[in-house]
């Protein structure tokens, strides 16, 4: 096995609405995030307001990414880390269950390093410290 060095800074908020709190945390990074769902449907949609009015009262501009499906493929993430950059945005958020997670942190990766995520999947090199941050 190949020697490495793990560092994985990690911070947990949690507790009954809590999430109203993503806007201040999202502002430590930036200006500019990007929210990544599945699509919209009733049961959702108030925590998705809720969550966007929380990351504009912080000055945050939203880009709302809903293209997440159940296991999510390389070109969802391409299509996701397009609109990141192409808005330039400084942070992630993956809002949902694990497909949107997961979709967020290759997003992450993808929207600041040559390729797609799957080049990082298993490759050496790995992912660098440019990757976006990214709260879940």
């Amino acid at each position: 096995m190949k020697a490495f060095n793990y560092y994985a800074p990690t911070e947990i908020v949690f507790g009954c609405g809590r999430v109203l709190e993503i806007g201040q945390i999202a502002a430590r990074y930036g200006k500019k995030a990007l929210l990544v769902t599945v699509p919209e449907f009733p049961e959702v949609k108030e925590l998705y307001e809720k969550v966007k009015e929380s990351l504009q009262k912080s000055g945050l501009k939203v880009v709302h990414f809903d293209g997440v499906i159940p296991n999510p493929t390389t070109d969802v993430v391409t299509e996701g880390a397009n609109i990141a950059k192409a808005f330039g945005v400084d942070v992630v958020i993956g809002l949902g269950g694990g497909s949107s997670m997961d979709t967020a942190k290759a997003i992450a990766v993808e929207a600041t390093h040559p390729g797609t995520a799957w080049d990082y999947n298993c490759h050496t090199p790995g992912p660098t410290s440019a990757t976006l941050p990214l709260l879940q």
